[in-house]
Parts: C-alpha cells; structure tokens; sequence
C-alpha cells in the first residue's frame, strides 16, 4: 500500500496512475477485513464493542487527518508531493504489525502449537493476567480451516444472506456519499478528466506551472477551501458513529440498535429527495446519513464475532465484506455520473439502497446483546 502510494506520486502517466490505485485500492481492502477477524479472534465478546469501535474511530481519525491536510496542503504542494506525504501515516501501522503477535487461532490451524502458546502467553501478559499453567496446546484437539459452504449449512444460511444485503446495500450508500459529496457541498468540479487533458485548468505548484500538455498530470482545479472544510465536516460523522454503535449495541443489543440506525439512514436519505434545500441543510442531513451508517457498520462487525463461532469467522468477515464491496465498487461509478446529469435519480437509489438494508435488518432473528453463542456446531468442520 505505501509503495503503491509512492508510485501514484510519481506516475509518469494516467495508467500507471490508476494501476498504482487498484493496487491501493486492494491493500486496503484486505487490511481493514484482516483487522477486524483479528479483533474477532484474539479479543473476547465482553469487549468486543470497545475493540471493534477502536478499530473505527482510529479510521475515521485518519479520513479526519487526510481531509485537514488536503484544506491545508494540497494547493500549496500539489498532488504528487500530497500523495508521497499521505504515504507516512501509513508507516505506522506498519510499525504496530511488529509488536503484536500472529493469530493463535491461526497458528493452531496451521500447526504452530508452540508459536501459538507463545501469543497466547504474550495475550495474557498485555492484559495483566496470569497464564493458566494448565495449559497445552499441545493436547489441542486438530481444527479445520474455515470452508465457504460452512457459511452456507441450515444454522447459518439465513444469516449469511441476510448479513450481505444489510451490508452490501450500506456500502453502496458509504461508496457513493463518498463520491457524490464533494459534487453536492462545492459549487465547482473538483478535478478536471483523467481522459482528456484538453480540458483540464493548469495550475501553478512547485514553482512551475503545470499544463494539461504535460504528460501524467490531469490539471486540477483545487476546489474551494469551504468546500474542503464542510467534507470533512461531513465525514467527521464517522467518529460519533463509532461511539454510538459501541453504545446502543451494549445496551439495546445489536438487532434492535441496527434497525433503528438504519430506519433514521433511509429517512434521512429520503430527505435529500426534497428540491431546494440549502447547503447547511444538506451538511446536516449527511452528516446524520454517515453517523448512522457508521454506527449501523460497528454493529455489523460485532453481529458477526457474535454470531458465527471462530473456526469460521474469518471465512464468514471475508465473504461478507466481499459481496459488499462489489455494490459499492459498482455504486462508486454508477452513482457519480448519474449524479452528474440526474441528480435527484442518482439519490433515489441511494435510498432504495438504505430500504434494502433496513429490510434486512428487520429479517434478523438472532439477539446477541454481546454474549458468546454456546450452541454447539455439529456441522462437518465445525
């Protein structure tokens, strides 16, 4: 991810620019579902809320810290020297993934009985707790890798569904909002076209101008600062969501808390629909769309360490959140040019998108409310 970066900044042309951010694009994806089946494995559902909601805050700290550095940076420096210092926060982490131990789940399944005795011992030790010396895994029982049709046997079928279209149509909105707001806060095209430098605006930065004849650079407009500030406004929503997911999961449970965060998501949407609303009011409604969403993800994640046992979360995280990026890839195209020539349309699916979520959390049979499912799994593997 930070060597993609640094090649995003020195991309001579637009496809090494747009390979370099697939690429990006990918390790960031496979980071964030490989954070949260960390959390799933090693921290117990007792504080599951708190480890999950650290997880998010800390994210939208970094969207925070990317959109001040952009109102601050971006028209003095430009994008290639932005790109590069948006690569050093990305360090680290990095540096983090030093200091933690692997998985013990991971390395039972994989054989590693001694190395998974050792994070075992490191866990309990950062906690301040003693390590029962009645302990072996070495007498552990073999375990099997988690399977995609686990997710798929009786026990589990009608979760796994109804988990993939709550998901699926709150990253739709997520993918799209993230598009379509500057469009809707600033009153000017942001950027000009990756495709045609004819019609891009030169600027000055680095004590030169750049033209659109130059090749690899698509001429940008930097949008209004305003426009940068009422962003992040926008996006700063995500910091309460976090807390209030950890909140009403723990108190009001996660199936009745995710229903009422995504009724107030899709009333709030459906207030878009209305003509002639200002930009303060505007801010405002999104800012509530992205709190709730925001919230309504925290308790997704938790639902699923609740409800799927360990030897197939991983499996469960992975499929689920890639059936929810696909909608949201796909929205993250379709809604922005849509915007561009139907606007009130391009809402209209966004709350379409909301109802479809809402209806799936109405579908969800099973309370957690943060207690460790005791069933016992029969399934093969299992």
């Amino acid at each position: 991810m930070i060597l993609a970066g640094l090649v995003t900044a020195v991309s001579p042309n637009k496809y090494i620019y747009l390979i370099s951010r697939v690429i990006a694009g990918l390790c960031i994806s496979a980071n964030v579902s490989t954070e949260f089946v960390y959390i799933v494995e090693v921290v117990g559902s007792k504080f599951r809320e708190f480890g999950t909601a650290s997880l998010n805050l800390f994210w939208t700290l970094g969207v925070v810290f990317q959109g001040i550095s952009a109102w601050a940076l971006l028209s003095t420096i430009g994008w290639r020297w932005f790109s590069a210092l948006m690569c050093v926060p990305a360090m680290i982490p990095l540096a983090g993934l030093l200091l933690i131990p692997e998985s013990p789940r991971y390395l039972v399944v994989s054989g590693e009985r001694r190395a998974a005795e050792a994070a075992l011992k490191w866990l309990f030790e950062m906690n301040g707790v003693e390590y029962p010396s009645e302990w072996s895994l070495e007498t552990f029982q073999d375990q099997a890798r988690g399977r995609l049709s686990d997710l798929f046997i009786p026990q589990f079928r009608r979760d796994t569904l109804v988990l993939s279209i709550i998901y699926s149509g709150l990253l739709y909105v997520v993918f799209a909002i993230d598009d379509m707001a500057p469009l809707i806060l600033s009153k000017t095209t942001s950027c000009g076209s990756l495709n045609d430098y004819t019609e891009a605006t030169p600027y000055t930065t680095d004590n030169y101008t750049m033209t659109p004849t130059d090749p690899g650079d698509v001429g940008c407009v930097v949008a209004e600062a305003s426009s940068y500030l009422e962003y992040n406004m926008v996006f700063s929503a995500e910091i309460p969501g976090a807390l209030l997911g950890l909140l009403v999961g723990k108190y009001i449970g996660r199936k009745n808390s995710l229903r009422v965060l995504l009724g107030i998501h899709f009333l709030a949407l459906a207030l878009l629909m209305i003509s002639c609303l200002s930009i303060t009011t505007i801010s405002v409604i999104l800012y509530c769309v992205h709190c709730t969403e925001f919230a309504a993800i925290c308790l997704m994640w938790i639902l699923l360490g609740d409800i799927y046992p360990t030897v197939i979360s991983s499996t469960a995280v992975n499929f689920i959140y890639f059936c929810a990026k696909i909608g949201g890839s796909f929205s993250s195209f379709f809604t922005y040019y849509l915007y561009l020539q139907h606007p009130k349309l391009a809402v209209a699916t966004l709350v379409v998108a909301a109802l479809l979520s809402l209806a799936g959390s109405l579908a969800i049979n099973k309370e957690t409310k943060g207690v460790e499912q005791k069933a016992v799994i029969k399934a093969d593997g299992l």
